[in-house]
């Protein structure tokens, strides 16, 4: 391929081919914008350079994070949230990015609630709720 070809390559999204389940169950309702977003919580590498310049690089195994995602007032899953806080349970996390240029997504075996989720209403419009998920350890696939 030329960089002409790469110039004009004309990629396509559909948020419908993004898969987030929850305790093994779809989630469905999302709001507008970004839906979902995970973020491990620290580097992968830490790096010590010494007084003459010389450095090493260490592996850092802290593999844990942080999955939020967005729903509307109205998705069957807000009052789903709310059950899975009440448990206190850990549960299982999952997205897949099935789009052809998809970055593939993630999984978190172990993950729970890390907050309740705040209750919102408005008179004219819709909120969204922002739903914080934490877990011991985020693999991007």
């Amino acid at each position: 391929m030329n960089a002409f070809e790469n110039e004009n390559h004309l990629g396509l999204y559909d948020p419908m081919k993004v898969l987030l389940m929850l305790d093994g169950d779809y989630v469905t309702g999302f709001a507008p914008g970004t839906m979902i977003k995970a973020t491990p919580y620290e580097d992968q590498y830490a790096v010590e350079v010494g007084a003459t310049g010389s450095s090493a690089r260490t592996t850092n195994n802290n593999e844990s994070g942080e999955i939020e995602f967005y729903l509307l007032q109205t998705s069957p899953w807000a009052k789903k949230i709310r059950e899975l806080e009440r448990q206190r349970a850990t549960f299982a996390t999952v997205c897949i990015d099935n789009n052809q240029d998809g970055d593939d997504g993630f999984t978190a075996e172990q993950s729970w609630a890390k907050r309740k989720t705040d209750f919102e209403r408005s008179g004219k419009e819709q909120s969204t709720k922002k739903v914080v998920i934490q877990t011991n350890r985020l693999v991007f696939n």
